[in-house]
């Protein structure tokens, strides 16, 4: 019974306690706790307490962290940092919670960290037994030695051990407000199709289905890259004055912003998905991203439609290889008749037609940016996105290279034969050329020195020369021998190279005429002129008809 009694108070002794460990401990209080955001007008407050063990706690300090955007700041009489902790007995610090993004909160922890030393007592020794005196003899002690023992000794310094402990705080939204849709908001009046020059007008209206007040902070579309929606104006066709941004809006009410939605200049034309996203506050810092039903808006260019049904071209990258054969094609065939104009190649919407225009539609592709930016300081590129304006400036463009090309065409053409005329002119015979003149043309069309000699109705006293390379079957060019002559009879060089020229000439006309220039320059012999042949003392271009082959070839220099 006596044992019983003992150990029943024993155990009252300990839990009449404060309830210390022999460790230290850190708690949270609340551990968890539910909020839906955490305002900095409005924090959360949370306490940390550190309680020591048996030993006693130095360099104390308390750090947080958290991974979900939560601040924890420390009341200004609570600081992170003291110095001791007494053995079992404990520290408080109070910590405000916020967090800077409005959104609802998830799941969320804060971690909270302590760190401090603990001092350790080292292990004391095992005292050796009493003599009969009660005296604890000395180790050094000689047997029957009178001196007194040493009883005992300083203890050593006690030893500290730094050590971690952490916690948590945990926040959850309240599953009866994660559920709740803040607002509504839909399009009323969006136009079935839009282009730049003809904006339209639509309706965002936007109903508070939360229990306190929310304001509209921007109303985004969420569509095609090249629709925007332009601000309200100050007034609206409703005779009231129209709603702004940031516009408030009760709980239960609903309100319209009007809004103009216009294309950019350049544009994909086609029907796309449109969406306006809402983004709304309400007074208690919850924030929601509220979408509208989608629907269809169609994107047009301004006439361009009407146009391709006219022209027939699939699309406007075909435009300015057509433009261009068009307008080609209608300078061509001014003034020709309708027999001309069906044999004009290429003909409209054929293989060879739609070869040329893609070609041409191609290379006005490549340089259009290059033009765009010398002509408006802005590269524009009509083949990922196009407008009204790119319309006229493909058609001024297409226009404008169609004429200049048609203009270049008949100029290298009248060049052409300019150039042609005038190498006729150098080669082909007149009625008034010298011999010079006609040994310089048979010269560049390296002819022979040997002419068919030819005559009229059997009269052999005037044989007349055939040069061939200008007769035809029909007509016949046809002169008179020329003769040169010696200026001094004389200087026997002149007379001698004026026989040799003459009796045993080069067999080409390009030598003769060598020598013959050579003899002028050295003043040897005159300019040769035509001889007489009977009437004739100049070139003829006659009807081959009546003329018959007289005699051998001949040269055509003989002396006088």
């Amino acid at each position: 019974m006596i044992v019983r009694a003992a150990v029943l108070a024993l155990l009252m002794a300990f839990a009449a306690g404060p309830g210390f460990c022999a460790d230290p401990a850190l708690d949270v209080i609340p551990q968890e706790f539910a909020a839906r955001t955490l305002p900095k007008e409005t924090p959360i407050e949370i306490e940390v307490r550190l309680k020591a063990g048996e030993a006693e706690l130095s360099g104390i300090s308390l750090a947080t962290f958290s991974n979900d955007g939560i601040t924890a700041a420390l009341a200004p009489d609570t600081p992170a940092q003291f110095a001791k902790l007494a053995p079992k007995s404990e520290h408080s610090w109070r910590l405000r919670l916020t967090r800077s993004i409005g959104s609802v909160l998830t799941d969320s922890i804060l971690h909270i960290r302590a760190e401090f030393d603990v001092a350790q007592q080292p292990e004391q020794a095992t005292p050796a037994p009493a003599s009969a005196g009660g005296k604890v003899p000395s180790s050094n002690a000689t047997a029957g030695s009178s001196t007194e023992p040493t009883l005992t000794s300083d203890p050593p310094p006690p030893k500290a051990i730094h050590q971690l402990i952490y916690a948590t705080a945990k926040i959850k939204p309240p599953p009866v407000v994660t559920g709740v849709d803040l607002a509504r908001a839909e399009i009323k009046g969006l136009p079935e199709s839009l282009a730049h020059e003809r904006p339209g007008r639509m309706f965002v209206v936007i109903t508070n289905q939360y229990s306190n007040p929310l304001t509209v902070k921007n109303v985004k579309p969420l569509g095609p890259t090249y629709v925007d929606l332009l601000p309200p104006e100050a007034k609206d066709v409703s005779n009231r004055q129209a709603q702004t941004l940031p516009l408030r809006i009760g709980p239960g009410q609903s309100e319209a912003i009007v809004y103009e939605i216009r294309p950019k200049s350049q544009v994909v034309p086609g029907k796309y998905t449109f969406v306006a996203e809402v983004d709304v506050e309400t007074d208690d810092k919850l924030t929601a991203a509220v979408l509208t039903p989608a629907q269809e808006i169609n994107v047009v260019v301004l006439g361009e439609s009407d146009l391709f049904k006219f022209l027939g071209i699939p699309s406007l990258l075909f435009l300015p290889g057509v433009l261009m054969l068009i307008t080609w094609q209608f300078l061509a065939l001014r003034g020709k008749s309708e027999d001309e104009a069906k044999t004009y190649k290429p003909q409209w919407n054929t293989t060879d037609f739609w070869v040329i225009a893609v070609a041409l539609s191609l290379l006005t592709a490549l340089a259009y940016p290059w033009l765009t930016d010398f002509l408006l300081h802005t590269p524009r590129d009509f083949v990922s996105a196009y407008g009204l304006t790119d319309y006229g400036l493909i058609f001024g463009v297409s226009l404008l290279v169609g004429i200049v090309g048609f203009a270049a065409k008949r100029g290298i053409t009248a060049a052409v034969s300019a150039w042609k005329a005038s190498n006729l002119a150098k080669t082909a015979p007149t009625l008034n050329d010298t011999p010079l003149q006609i040994l310089e043309k048979l010269a560049r069309l390296k002819a022979d020195n040997l002419f068919l000699q030819f005559t009229a109705g059997g009269n052999q006293a005037a044989r007349l020369l055939r040069l061939e390379p200008w007769s035809t079957e029909a007509e016949v060019w046809l002169v008179p021998q020329a003769e040169i002559s010696a200026r001094d009879e004389a200087n026997a060089d002149a007379v001698d190279e004026r026989d040799r020229l003459v009796n045993q000439p080069p067999a080409d006309v390009a030598a003769v005429l060598a020598k013959v220039k050579e003899g002028m320059r050295r003043n040897w012999w005159d300019e040769p002129a035509w001889r007489h042949a009977s009437d004739v003392r100049r070139p003829l271009k006659v009807p081959s008809a009546g003329w018959s082959r007289a005699g051998d070839v001949v040269p055509l220099l003989q002396g006088d």
